[in-house]
């Protein structure tokens, strides 16, 4: 099977696009925490999913420029943050995405004069989840009437179920107006006409910079989606994470 390296990919936080001041990730993980369940019956130790969970470790230089990693890490925000990994940046190229804290921001020096700042970011509420790239990277629509053609990914199959599906959007910078930014779904890319997907919105946004993760109901989710921006505003920099869920558990 086909491999692929690590060179070229991206890395935003709550709509900051700072991947130019990650040196690297020393982890980038998640899923269930093990609880034990074992009976009297068992013949060995058994476990169950217990509550989703997920971190980043960042390793970042220090870049005191605007809106570069020292403006966004040294806060130290009290509040959530969303986290976004692009591996690529290409509609379908996966993600992962985290809703998280950030524990600290520590400077390391080296003997050799380096300064380094590794960033702990812990999941708060949800696990790391990920998904597939609904735009290509960054996305600019100028407007909501030049936002030109829409490329929609295909996930492969119909529907699994009425599990709904989770939205990650990073809105970079906004130069005027405010920007809806929705999914659409169609079952065959066209003949069945695209509808917006029932609560995978974003609402009105009129600033810059944020990080917003949406759920939808427990719905079905159709196979061919894209992303479709409306409002009156101009240039609207954006980026587009979606995973439908394959079982209601699933987030």
């Amino acid at each position: 099977m086909p491999k692929t390296h690590g060179m070229g990919d991206q890395f935003w936080l709550n709509g900051y696009d700072i991947g130019a001041d990650i040196q690297s990730f020393s982890e980038i993980n998640g899923g269930f925490t093990p609880l034990p369940a074992t009976a009297i019956t068992h013949s060995a130790e058994a476990r169950m999913g217990g509550p989703r969970t997920g971190s980043m470790n960042a390793l970042s230089y220090w870049n005191p420029d605007a809106d570069r990693e020292h403006a966004v890490f040294s806060p130290l925000p009290t509040s959530d943050v969303l986290a976004t990994y692009a591996h690529t940046s290409a509609i379908g190229g996966p993600s992962a995405n985290l809703t998280a804290k950030q524990v600290s921001y520590d400077v390391q020096r080296g003997q050799d004069g380096s300064l380094m700042l590794p960033v702990p970011l812990l999941s708060n509420a949800y696990g790391l989840q990920w998904a597939f790239q609904a735009t290509a990277g960054r996305r600019v629509d100028a407007s909501a009437t030049a936002a030109g053609a829409v490329t929609a990914y295909d996930q492969g199959s119909a529907t699994p179920g009425a599990f709904g599906l989770t939205m990650y959007v990073h809105l970079f910078a906004l130069s005027s107006g405010s920007v809806t930014i929705k999914l659409q779904e169609s079952s065959d890319n066209g003949a069945d006409a695209y509808a917006d997907v029932t609560g995978a919105t974003t609402g009105a946004l009129s600033s810059a910079h944020q990080g917003l993760r949406i759920q939808t109901g427990a719905i079905n989710v159709e196979r061919y989606l894209k992303v479709v921006t409306t409002g009156t505003f101009t240039n609207a920099d954006f980026s587009v994470s979606v995973v439908r869920h394959r079982v209601l558990t699933e987030f």
